[in-house]
């Protein structure tokens, strides 16, 4: 049954793609360079963190880029500049996604352009932001977009069960996709167990085509943010090295790899009574009420202090309505933020690559 299945998407894949290989269909071609972010597995693989830490190598070497981003499960439509280089200029997560936005308050000087059609981001970037690079998020599989260096990454926590086609995996595209790459980085290295066959089994693609590799490790940092004020919303932010002892703390998240974030939130000890998992880029407004239901109903039970969740998951929950703002204040909620950072070992032989690209 599932080989049948497997066989036909490996058939479409390839068919589609032959057709911008042949002209059939159109392919968007720029002046620019564009290095592309991408997988071949759904969510989990880091390219959010992996973006960052290539507008940070970009800043270092003063090579001037752009971050183009679809904006997944946004509720905007057009083109949208999240930052313009100088400053934030949208701070509406269902507007502009959650990981542009966190990339925007993380990026002081790196413009952020989001459209649910990269085409028409990338014409934007064309007449506004000349003499850029463009940092291309999530488009291994956006043939219609001609592209100068595609970074792919997969993540070292996939299992062999999971290397199937989605809905009875996590592939959006055979192994063998990984052939097209021009540089492989096998992400979260450090969480992972030492003999892994689905990494063995992505290995053997990448060294059978001859194609760089590296592989990635991450880190975290901790920080506390407490209602300062309700009207205007003021938050206090608080840099950790651990937890607070006597905290009770809800764990939340909607990522598309909770694992490695419940492994990377052990260090600091948490003491967790109950986790909450919600899916890969979860619309906290648009679910508000379910979302606050569930809340309320855990602190009856629980009477936890705080609640662990992530960056990207933080700035929706923020947004949530005043209402409920108000009501995190009353109980003197503190809501704990784990952030990842990317470090890539011998990272000297992608920055080369870099180099060669600027303008």
């Amino acid at each position: 049954m599932y080989f049948i299945f497997h066989f036909i998407c490996s058939q479409c894949v390839a068919f589609y793609r032959s057709l911008f290989v042949a002209n059939i269909l159109h392919q968007h071609k720029f002046s620019f360079p564009i290095i592309s972010v991408g997988n071949i597995s759904l969510g989990g693989t880091g390219k959010t963190p992996f973006i960052y830490y290539l507008a940070r190598i970009c800043n270092k070497l003063k090579i001037k880029h752009v971050i183009v981003s679809r904006g997944y499960k946004k509720l905007s439509s057009g083109t949208c500049v999240v930052h313009d280089g100088k400053q934030t200029l949208c701070y509406d997560p269902l507007i502009t996604g959650d990981e542009p936005l966190m990339l925007a308050l993380k990026l002081k000087t790196t413009p952020i352009i989001v459209d649910n059609k990269k085409n028409r981001a990338l014409h934007y970037v064309k007449q506004a932001f000349p003499q850029h690079i463009v940092l291309l998020d999530d488009s291994f599989q956006s043939h219609y977009i001609r592209k100068t260096f595609e970074i792919v990454l997969f993540n070292c926590l996939v299992q062999k069960k999971d290397l199937r086609f989605f809905p009875f995996g996590k592939l959006r595209e055979p192994l063998s996709g990984l052939s097209r790459a021009n540089f492989v980085v096998f992400t979260k290295h450090n969480l992972s167990i030492k003999e892994n066959k689905a990494v063995h089994s992505a290995l053997s693609v990448v060294k059978k085509n001859n194609i760089p590799y590296l592989y990635s490790n991450i880190s975290s940092s901790i920080s506390q943010h407490s209602i300062n004020k309700v009207q205007p919303i003021k938050w206090k932010q608080t840099s950790l090295k651990k937890l607070p002892k006597n905290n009770i703390l809800l764990l939340c998240c909607g990522i598309g790899d909770p694992q490695s974030f419940i492994q990377t939130s052990q260090q600091y000890e948490p003491n967790i009574c109950q986790s909450l998992f919600f899916s890969d880029h979860y619309n906290y407004a648009q679910n508000e009420q379910s979302f606050m239901q569930k809340i309320k109903l855990l602190y009856i039970k629980h009477g936890f202090s705080g609640l662990l969740t992530t960056d990207k998951d933080f700035i929706k929950i923020k947004n949530l309505s005043l209402k409920n703002i108000q009501w995190f204040a009353e109980i003197k909620l503190q809501f704990f933020i784990v952030d990842i950072k990317v470090h890539l070992m011998k990272e000297d032989r992608l920055i080369r690559y870099i180099k060669s690209l600027s303008p």
